[in-house]
């Protein structure tokens, strides 16, 4: 049988940033590891989020309960494949007023990419981008030179940046069926918080 994306989701992932020169993407520096909280959401599940935890992953298999977002990127849906194998976002520049997120917003410019393994099911993440923003933006959290509490990017040089995930145990995770799909699912700001 063949696995589907969930249409709603609230996951977990163990995941890497990749932060390189906005003008030599192909010269990545370190892989950075770090939990991120990925979500999809919205009236027709046309939204993704990809939240930054700054929480290293260690040695364990299983996301921990208290991850909590600190940067967010986040996306609209521009494809998906009709057996619901593959679906593309497109990301933001803005945050729409009208929408809480959890964690401080990352305006960027880029896409993302959920896939699901056809024989385990497993929820992938591949995301590609930059910052959309020249001055104080701050770069995703866990980036080599991005303090947790100081603005990374204040040398007038925007940065690309790689997040690669696959999702992973969490007791935190709300995860709504393709096939039972109902929408809307309370947006991140809602589901992360209680976490």
């Amino acid at each position: 049988m063949r696995h589907r994306i969930p249409r709603g989701f609230v996951v977990a992932m163990r995941g890497s940033i990749i932060v390189a020169e906005d003008t030599t993407p192909f010269r990545p520096g370190p892989r950075q590891p770090e939990w991120l909280i990925v979500s999809r959401w919205g009236d027709d599940a046309e939204h993704l989020t990809i939240a930054c935890t700054g929480t290293e992953p260690g040695e364990t298999a299983t996301a921990p309960i208290g991850l909590t977002p600190r940067t967010t990127i986040l996306g609209v849906l521009a494809w998906e494949h009709p057996a619901a194998a593959e679906a593309v976002f497109l990301l933001m520049r803005r945050q729409p007023k009208d929408m809480p997120l959890a964690g401080e917003f990352l305006p960027a410019e880029g896409f993302a990419r959920i896939t699901i393994g056809a024989t385990g099911g497993v929820l992938r993440l591949a995301a590609a981008g930059r910052n959309a923003r020249l001055g104080s933006q701050r770069m995703p959290l866990g980036a080599p030179g991005s303090p947790d509490d100081a603005p990374a990017n204040t040398n007038g040089r925007r940065h690309a940046w790689r997040i690669i995930g696959d999702r992973r145990p969490w007791l935190g995770e709300v995860v709504e069926p393709h096939e039972t799909f109902t929408g809307p699912l309370r947006a991140p700001a809602e589901c992360c918080m209680a976490y």
